[in-house]
């Protein structure tokens, strides 16, 4: 304590008793919380960094002073230390193909991690609820809203949107020498599409002058705070806090969610008031008056859980879906004998450009389907890791993972596992065709399982991305519209322009990237 005592003194002065003591107590505090999490926490025998091991800040240096560099910060991780990893103090990464349907299975109880709920200021909804049991009792209220069979019936729906893209396209920008951003076009018709579905509301984002939505555009730039908001989720608590107008004046982008949260409370209250005609006379069922006509119970149905219900919809069924087309548009344009191929079966399926082809004859098209799965695996659908927990010990190998620890894989791992998928850098649809002899489709390195099990951009388990055969639909029926309707000529756009470079929950590429660009012909 003599020596403590000398070292915490100023120009000969001893500090305070109490300040020493506290000192002593807290150095020692930290002392002990080190050699726990070190030797004696129940992740301690995993292999990992010992700085990692320590501290979480290791964490928050990657993703958020190096921008969002976690997650491939981690995949080198594992080329040091094995498949899995200790991430964090508490966290484990797995990196194994095979492993992917525990992590994510369809008959386990697996719960969320609660740290994760509140990045999108949306806790109540389905897909922030941390409980198995709770998530599956929200979840199975919307199954019937996202099934295939409603999809197939809103198709006329997103086929008029597809028109109405390809109609502007053509008239306004056809040899005008306009440069669009594809990021923004494909945003305004995911977003119309989107809202439309579940709230029977057309916002007309598609007829925003040269596709500047400004609602799209900050759904865009959101993506770029996630980080910071999931690992210090208080400053989402004080944001929330404060007042509106506030919030407003010091970020626009802020102030547009907050009208389109208000929007989506004025049309609650109109549905349950009976005054939303929409709702009422829609073509097809609508999240909002669904959720309030279902049979779950009163708590289930309070204002804050159906807004977080659809806001969460729109957020999650715009950036991921666009991204997914601009990554296509890309690699086809950028790629002349894929895209001759793909215009040939085009042509063939759709002899009359005035007689479009209805959505299941598009989901028999072979090589857009191709097309198409290809885009999905270098995307990623979300890229951040998605961290479960396990009430009971969970087996890996040689390795038991204790009750409650969360653990992870993320899905750009997966997709760019070599032994899966060979040059997995390379855009090329030909690896999910089936045989051209035999008819058999494709299979996985233990040549058994088929290649589409390791395909997972809306991940796999009781919480695959709700709005999955939505997707789809959108993208069979833009990319078939753009390519068979509309002349599209890349312009100053590379490689770069569609590579992961950082992930902010979903992939971005390098932030000096102007986006995909194109001009019409």
């Amino acid at each position: 304590m003599k020596e403590l005592s000398g070292i915490l003194s100023l120009d000969g002065h001893s500090l305070p008793n109490s300040l020493v003591a506290g000192l002593t107590v807290l150095l020692a505090w930290f002392i002990v919380l080190c050699l726990y999490r070190l030797y004696f926490s129940p992740t301690a025998h995993f292999p990992g960094p010992k700085l990692a091991a320590l501290t979480q800040w290791y964490e928050v240096y990657y993703d958020v002073y190096l921008n969002g560099q976690f997650t491939l910060h981690v995949k080198e991780l594992h080329k040091k230390y094995g498949p899995i990893v200790r991430i964090n103090p508490w966290e484990l990464s797995i990196n194994d193909p095979e492993f992917y349907e525990t992590i994510y299975s369809t008959t386990s109880r697996f719960d969320k991690v609660p740290e994760h709920q509140w990045w999108g200021n949306a806790a109540t909804s389905a897909q922030s609820t941390v409980s198995h049991d709770l998530h599956r009792l929200r979840r199975a209220a919307q199954n019937p809203f996202f099934s295939k069979r409603q999809i197939s019936l809103y198709a006329p729906e997103i086929q008029a949107r597809a028109d109405k893209l390809c109609n502007r396209l053509n008239s306004e920008y056809k040899d005008n020498e306009k440069v669009l951003q594809m990021t923004s076009v494909l945003g305004c018709f995911t977003a119309d599409t989107v809202t439309e579905y579940a709230f029977a509301k057309d916002y007309k984002y598609l007829d925003s002058p040269d596709f500047q939505a400004r609602f799209v555009k900050t759904m865009q730039e959101l993506g770029k705070n996630m980080h910071v908001l999931m690992l210090f989720p208080w400053l989402l608590s004080i944001l929330v806090a404060l007042p509106e107008w506030f919030v407003t004046k010091l970020d626009h982008q802020i102030g547009e969610i907050f009208a389109f949260q208000a929007d989506i409370k004025k049309q609650i209250l109109d549905v349950k008031a009976g005054r939303n005609e929409a709702h009422r006379h829609a073509s097809h069922p609508t999240i909002l008056k669904e959720l309030i006509d279902s049979n779950l119970p009163p708590q289930e149905k309070t204002m804050e859980r159906l807004q977080h219900e659809g806001q969460v919809i729109v957020g999650a069924g715009l950036e991921t879906v666009k991204w997914t087309m601009c990554v296509a548009i890309f690699h086809v344009l950028d790629k002349p004998e894929i895209k001759q191929r793909l215009d040939a079966e085009l042509l063939k399926a759709w002899p009359d450009i005035d007689d479009p082809p209805k959505l299941t004859d598009l989901e028999s098209l072979p090589y857009l389907t191709a097309v198409i799965q290809e885009a999905l695996r270098l995307s990623y659908g979300v890229a951040f890791r998605l961290p479960r927990t396990s009430s009971a010990p969970i087996q890996y190998k040689s390795y038991t993972i204790p009750p409650g620890t969360p653990f992870s894989t993320s899905i750009y791992y997966l997709h760019h596992n070599e032994d899966v998928f060979p040059s997995s850098n390379t855009f090329e649809p030909s690896r999910w065709l089936a045989d051209s002899i035999t008819g058999r489709p494709p299979l996985g390195p233990d040549g058994e399982k088929l290649l589409t099990r390791y395909l997972n951009p809306f991940s796999r388990g009781t919480r695959q991305c709700l709005g999955m055969h939505l997707a789809w639909a959108e993208m069979y029926l833009c990319l078939a519209n753009l390519f068979r309707r509309c002349e599209i000529e890349l312009y100053q756009t590379t490689e770069k322009d569609v590579t992961m470079h950082s992930e902010q929950f979903l992939a971005l590429p390098h932030p000096d990237s102007k986006g995909i660009r194109v001009l019409i012909r």
